[in-house]
């Protein structure tokens, strides 16, 4: 899961988004809505979001050619080809700063399997020469470097779109929190967008990966704004030392699933935030690590058919109950809000229907928005 940016200037309080993928192909307007859930008022904006009627055949050739040799020319057609589906300038800036992205050469990391431990070809030269056989080593080329072993990391570019409607109105100055950030791209594009980012994962091979001093620090972006990146690897909030480098003053935490094979759970999937903490004990880190204010977006991606359930369904939820997030002290705006249309759509533009051999209908999302 992830696998992933709010102008808070025009916000009155803190929003928590969590979002959700919706169906392609025809023009969409998702409606407002309005509903109460127990012991809170629930008060949505009345988007107008519409997904066009799109020829997506040659947008999709150029994809496939793109791929072809992968990295940052193909996260190029991809950005180029999303920019017909979004229309904020949240959104937009983000798949703006994707040209900025530099070229990487391949780098090798290394894993011990006995012992569980990723380490960055700097770390394993280090190591004594008996020592090494223990490693085995996996090449990282500018495509896995920029996505992982996930898929296109531009799906925060939906996310984005949603937080605009919330008040979004640009990247630029925020201090952003990107939680299970699952590839680097996402994380460097809003730095490139004028952000201040933090990314946290408790994966422990991308500490390994993302280890280079060129990885992080200043960012130089779109219309000549600068930001800055910085990585934590770890559990959260547990581990007293990864909680303080995370810190705290944030203006927005995302928090955005980046597309995978996997089947969806007839249950309440979660965060993969620190094992060892309960639900109320990660939004209770979450609330107090965001300003007042502050604006939190949680993206929910599902693929492939609910176990027990009949084709086209999925029970893919928010990973905290509307019941936890008020207890943390977050206003609800919108809960598990229905998203696939927008995310089918991201599918067919994108060829992940090929990709994770699902159809169009076994895509789904759904967003859920808070204020602290």
């Amino acid at each position: 899961m992830k696998k992933k940016i709010v102008s808070l200037a025009s916000v009155g309080g803190l929003a928590v988004v969590v979002v959700g993928v919706a169906a392609c192909g025809v023009t969409i307007e998702i409606p407002s809505v309005n509903f109460q859930l127990p012991g809170a008022q629930v008060q949505l904006p009345t988007p107008a979001l519409k997904l066009p009627d799109l020829n997506t055949q040659e947008l999709i050739a150029k994809i496939d050619e793109a791929r072809r040799s992968g990295g940052v020319t193909a996260l190029k057609a991809e950005s180029a080809t999303l920019k017909t589906m979004f229309a904020s300038a949240t959104a937009n800036d983000f798949l703006a700063a994707v040209p900025t992205l530099p070229t990487i050469a391949t780098r090798k990391i290394y894993f011990n399997d006995t012992e569980n431990k990723w380490l960055s070809s700097t770390a394993f030269d280090a190591l004594p020469k008996n020592s090494r056989s223990a490693y085995k080593s996996f090449d990282h080329d500018e495509d896995r470097y920029y996505t992982a072993h996930y898929l296109s990391p531009l799906t925060h570019a939906r996310a984005l779109d949603v937080a605009n409607l919330h008040g979004v109105a640009t990247l630029n100055g925020l201090k952003l929190l990107d939680v299970s950030y699952a590839a680097i791209a996402a994380p460097k594009l809003m730095a490139a967008s004028g952000a201040t980012v933090v990314g946290l994962d408790g994966d422990s091979s991308l500490a390994a990966l993302y280890s280079q001093s060129s990885d992080t620090g200043s960012v130089s972006g779109v219309a000549n704004r600068r930001g800055a990146l910085s990585l934590v690897h770890g559990a959260y909030p547990s581990n007293i030392s990864v909680r303080a480098q995370v810190g705290a003053g944030y203006d927005l935490i995302m928090m955005v699933d980046v597309p995978r094979r996997v089947s969806t759970e007839d249950k309440r999937a979660k965060f993969a935030l620190d094992p060892k903490a309960r639900p109320q004990e990660q939004l209770r880190a979450l609330a107090e690590a965001l300003k007042p204010n502050g604006l939190m977006v949680v993206y929910r991606v599902g693929v492939g058919v609910a176990r027990g359930a009949k084709s086209g369904q999925a029970p893919i939820k928010s990973p905290f109950t509307s019941d936890e997030l008020q207890e943390a002290g977050f206003k609800l705006l919108a809960f598990e809000q229905n998203d696939d249309a927008a995310v089918r759509q991201m599918g067919q533009l994108l060829r992940w229907d090929r990709a994770l051999g699902v159809s169009e209908g076994e895509l789904f999302a759904n967003y859920t928005v808070v204020r602290r």
